[in-house]
């Protein structure tokens, strides 16, 4: 006799961050290409068996955009990455981009490019990726917020440590 699982638990087998900065009191994000179609998206990879999902997450933003900063350990959510109910399950964090580096391990494979977040909704197509874009807004504003008043506002958890000052 066999019995159906009711109930299998998804979780995440990649993860993924979305870089911001503040510029000239502009929220800009960081985009890079992906290396066969060349399509924007966030930088994103396979959760690696001895890291937490945001540091799995921060690994590939230097690997794949050469980026460094501060990742919020508390998820944005979660969007599949493809068309098919086989494709991953990806896990977002919020990352502040501290440092661009001039050369990365995969800048021979991908473009970056910094857009302004209503540029980032224009240039992804992946419709989940859009409403975790959605969610990072509202905390990438809250930053910028923090940024111009340069106080300490109540923060909400996904939103990444400030640098503290020197």
């Amino acid at each position: 006799m066999s019995y159906k699982k009711l109930y299998t638990p998804i979780e995440p087998r990649q993860s993924a961050v979305v870089p911001y900065r503040i510029y000239e009191g502009r929220i800009e994000v960081l985009l890079i290409t992906t290396r066969n179609k060349g399509r924007w998206i966030i930088p994103k990879g396979w959760i690696e068996d001895d890291l937490a999902a945001h540091a799995s997450a921060k690994k590939e933003a230097l690997e794949e955009a050469g980026v460094k900063g501060q990742v919020s350990p508390v998820s944005l959510g979660c969007y599949r990455h493809g068309r098919s109910k086989r494709a991953p399950i990806v896990e977002v964090f919020l990352m502040r981009v501290e440092r661009e580096l001039e050369a990365w391990p995969e800048q021979d494979q991908r473009t970056r490019r910094w857009v302004s977040l209503e540029e980032a909704y224009e240039h992804v197509q992946e419709s989940g990726l859009r409403a975790i874009l959605d969610e990072a807004a509202v905390l990438m504003r809250l930053a910028r917020a923090d940024h111009e008043a340069d106080e300490s506002l109540a923060r909400h958890p996904a939103l990444p440590r400030r640098p503290e000052a020197a």
